[in-house]
């Protein structure tokens, strides 16, 4: 598929798509899944006999690891066919095709946490007090939800159009915070940040792949320019930040 196919692609199809090299794209480092996954089983407070769900879970990179901090299985919850057809074959990760609107309209179901990894933007603005109003509802007593989140700058190289579009959206971590505080629960915010060094042609790679939606829409143009302008450099340097919100019953 040509990365001018690629652009504007359906974000079913996006995942579908980069399913088969989701981790790689993704996993920059056994280093960085190490700290992924510890600062995650922190903010959840991942302990045995607490039951996750894994929204948006793709091929289960975290899933299979946050596994080791619980006894109970993990549901791993995803729209995409393609993204759960990648998760291990690991009795303690239990596959569940659902979208986060399904899951928070469902009936189904009670959680000690509930894990939204970067998934959380891809329901419509109009949609999302609703599934954290639901998911809040599937929330055991002492139950708490993580959402995890780019903030509004990025360190890492852009093409300048996507870091704009990140700048002016609606959707951030404080309004995130808000929705989960009208849920009437009490909220916790803070930020983590990795120094992410890998080499520079498979990070080229990566946005040639358009590897984040946040892509999408760039021009085929500006894209190439932005891979140009990583230079020649082998190894490429950026603070990796991400936002953490939890809310607790």
């Amino acid at each position: 598929m040509s990365s001018d196919s690629k652009r504007g692609e359906p974000v079913t199809e996006h995942y579908d798509r980069l399913a088969p090299h989701f981790v790689q794209h993704w996993a920059y480092s056994p280093e960085f899944v190490q700290w992924m996954t510890s600062r995650l089983a922190h903010w959840l407070d991942l302990a045995p006999a607490r039951r996750l769900l894994d929204v948006g879970c793709g091929p289960g990179l975290y899933a299979q690891r946050l596994a080791a901090h619980t006894s109970e299985p993990i549901t791993c919850a995803d729209p995409s066919p393609e993204m759960l057809a990648q998760l291990a074959a690991d009795p303690r990760l239990h596959p569940l095709r659902a979208s986060a609107e399904e899951l928070a309209a469902g009936e189904v179901g009670v959680w000690d946490a509930i894990l939204l990894k970067e998934s959380l933007h891809h329901v419509a603005g109009s949609k999302r007090r609703a599934v954290l109003h639901g998911l809040a509802c599937r929330l055991a007593p002492g139950g708490r939800i993580v959402l995890v989140m780019m903030p509004t700058e990025l360190d890492r190289p852009m093409p300048t159009s996507a870091r704009q579009r990140l700048r002016q959206a609606k959707f951030t971590p404080d309004s995130a915070a808000k929705l989960l505080a009208e849920a009437g629960l009490t909220v916790t915010t803070g930020e983590e940040n990795f120094e992410v060094t890998m080499p520079t042609t498979r990070y080229a790679a990566m946005i040639q792949d358009r590897y984040m939606t946040l892509l999408h829409q760039v021009e085929e143009a500006e894209l190439e320019r932005a891979i140009a302008e990583l230079g020649q450099q082998e190894q490429l340097s950026f603070q990796d930040r991400y936002a953490f919100i939890t809310a607790s019953n």
